[in-house]
């Protein structure tokens, strides 16, 4: 599946330092905490899968540097566009510009940290409870409601339930007999369609809707 050559073997000396270390996901509230993305070893576009040993936890750094490898590590013009692919979607900011693997780990790392902890979480909802919404329980006084019916007056509803029907489904006719559909119509004159759906729209040699 992939080439040998020394970005194959620098991508599995990053996989095996990554396991050998035994790294697990932690609480963001732990001082311990360290910030990992999942890493499928063999790509599932290139027919891996979810199991526990095809995945490995790296750190923004090395994820990036993993996939740039890929794209130099497979042989089949296909192959290196999947890799190409999900090389790019790495990239997935509001503005694209190009990133070295240490950018791309500061964002990572800051932007997970822009997420409250656990404890934060658990503060702000407890402040929180027991509070009701400023407008709760208050009534409308007929003054207000008078204002609202005022400027409401003389508008119509939107209706929803009768539609005009589409032109495709409106009856029409040549100034003779009358034809469920512009199509029916066509095939009865053998004109081509939408020809009949421009004499129909603009009344053109007696033809319009009905």
């Amino acid at each position: 599946m992939f080439a040998d050559n020394k970005y194959t073997r620098f991508y599995y000396q990053i996989i095996n330092v990554a396991l050998k270390e035994h790294r697990i996901k932690l609480s963001k509230s732990n001082i311990n905490y360290i910030y990992y993305e999942s890493h499928h070893i063999i790509p599932k576009s290139l027919n891996g899968n979810n199991k526990k040993e095809n995945l490995v936890l790296l750190t923004p750094r090395e994820h990036f540097i993993c996939h740039w490898l890929l794209i130099k590590m497979v042989y089949m013009k296909r192959d290196k566009e999947k890799m190409l692919n999900a090389f790019s979607g790495m990239f997935n900011w509001k503005e694209k510009r190009n990133l070295s693997s240490k950018q791309y780990q500061i964002l990572r790392v800051t932007s997970s940290k822009r997420f409250s902890s656990e404890e934060a979480n658990k503060k702000r909802s407890d402040a929180l409870k027991g509070r009701t919404s400023p407008n709760k329980g208050k009534i409308m006084s007929e003054e207000h409601k008078e204002k609202i019916r005022m400027s409401l007056k003389g508008k119509s509803k939107k209706s929803y339930t009768q539609r005009k029907p589409h032109r495709s489904s409106r009856k029409c006719t040549d100034g003779i007999i009358v034809y469920n559909t512009i199509k029916e119509m066509a095939s009865k004159h053998n004109i081509v369609y939408t020809t009949m759906v421009y004499n129909v729209k603009n009344n053109k040699n007696g033809f319009s809707y009905y």
